[in-house]
């Protein structure tokens, strides 16, 4: 009988010690996908067009993806992520469409080079969210940028004085709620969104 009882003892102290714990979720990674543009045949620009870092809303910068439920609480997705920091993400993006759509004929100047821009262009992501709701027939589910772009043109003094300045805001209604689809929204009005920095662009520089 004491046999059973120390090997019953025995039996609880070893299943206490091992820690059954559920695997963690996989993180999934993210990031921003070219989409067409509209625009076509642009004229050849010969300026020379630096674009600096985008600057990043303190509220919004972050790796996570974030929603915002009905206005009132803000969910940060911590297995949903960004597959970098969203200033260097949105950057490239920005870059990469305006080198792609043939606007600049040397292309975009980055920080470093030792070429003098003749205007420098400093954008600011003000909004990056995507937006849910709990409560029927009250509101829809969408993401929605607001990017502020400011270009500054080099003087014959050689000061850089502001020359233009635009606030970019796009929405996009997400029929598929499933979180997977968010940065495909976000690839969409974000494309929409440089592509209107490029028109504004084709008409500002020289």
């Amino acid at each position: 009988m004491n046999k059973v009882i120390i090997s019953i003892i025995l039996l609880v102290i070893f299943t206490s010690c091992i820690n059954l714990r559920e695997p963690y979720p996989q993180i999934e990674f993210y990031t921003l996908t070219q989409e067409p543009s509209l625009l076509h045949d642009l004229p050849k620009k010969q300026s020379k067009v630096m674009v600096r870092n985008i600057i990043v809303n303190e509220s919004i910068n972050t790796p996570h993806l974030l929603i915002n439920w009905d206005a009132s609480r803000v969910q940060k997705l911590f297995y949903h992520r960004w597959i970098s920091d969203l200033s260097s993400l949105s950057t490239d993006f920005f870059i990469t469409r305006l080198n792609q759509c043939g606007l600049l004929n040397y292309g975009v100047i980055r920080s470093g080079s030792i070429a003098t821009p003749e205007y420098i262009i400093e954008p600011h992501l003000i909004d990056f969210a995507a937006y849910n709701t709990e409560m029927p027939n009250s509101g829809e589910n969408y993401v929605e940028i607001e990017l502020k772009v400011d270009v500054l043109k080099r003087m014959p003094n050689n000061n850089l004085d502001i020359v233009f300045s635009n606030i970019y805001k796009q929405k996009f209604i997400r029929k598929k709620t499933e979180i997977k689809y968010i940065p495909d929204s976000y690839s969409k009005i974000f494309s929409i969104a440089v592509d209107n920095v490029i028109s504004d662009l084709s008409n500002l520089l020289n």
